[in-house]
C-alpha cells in the first residue's frame, strides 16, 4: 500500500516539469521499474503510471527509463500481465519508442491529463476485476489512535 502510493505520489508530481526533472535527478526511475517488476498488480499498475507521465515527450527520460530495463519488463507485461497491466504495458512501450515533439506548455498538460485519465480508468478496472474475481477485496488501512502506543491495521471490504 505505500509502495502504491508513493509511486502514485510521483506519478502526480511528475505532472510538473520542474518535479519531473527532479524526480528523475533524484534515481526515482529504477525503483519504479523494481515496483513494476515486484509489486501487486495494482502497484505494477501505478508505478507503470509513474513511468509514463515521466517518460512523456522527454527523449532524455526515455533513455533512461530503457537503460533501467524497463522495456524488457514492458514486454513481459504485455504477455503475462493481467488484461489492463497488458494494455497499459503495451501504452508505455509505443511511448518510449515515439519520438519527443516540440508542444506547448498547453498541449503537454493536456497530453500529462489524457495520461492520467487513461490510467485512472485502467486503475479502476483493476479494482474491477478484483471485486469480481475475489466476491470483494479486503484493503488494509492504518488506524492511529493518539493515546495508543501501537498502531493497528484495520481491513475494509470494497465491494461484496
Amino acid at each position: 500500500l505505500l509502495q502504491t502510493s508513493a509511486a502514485g505520489a510521483l506519478a502526480t508530481l511528475a505532472e510538473s516539469e520542474v518535479c519531473k526533472r527532479m524526480i528523475v535527478q533524484s534515481g526515482a526511475i529504477e525503483p519504479l521499474v523494481a515496483l513494476a517488476m515486484f509489486g501487486s498488480d495494482q502497484t505494477k499498475l501505478t508505478a507503470v503510471h509513474a513511468l509514463d507521465v515521466l517518460q512523456f515527450n522527454a527523449a532524455d527520460v526515455k533513455a533512461q527509463v530503457s537503460g533501467a530495463g524497463a522495456q524488457a519488463l514492458l514486454k513481459g507485461l504485455t504477455q503475462y500481465g493481467s488484461d489492463v497491466l497488458r494494455e497499459s504495458a503495451a501504452d508505455v512501450l509505443k511511448g518510449l519508442s515515439a519520438p519527443a515533439k516540440q508542444l506547448s506548455s498547453e498541449e503537454r498538460v493536456r497530453g500529462v491529463h489524457e495520461l492520467r485519465m487513461k490510467h485512472e480508468d485502467r486503475r479502476e478496472q483493476l479494482m474491477e476485476q478484483a471485486r469480481i474475481m475475489y466476491g470483494g477485496v479486503q484493503t488494509p488501512f492504518k488506524v492511529t489512535n493518539p493515546n495508543a502506543r501501537s498502531e493497528s491495521v484495520e481491513y475494509y471490504q470494497i465491494g461484496a
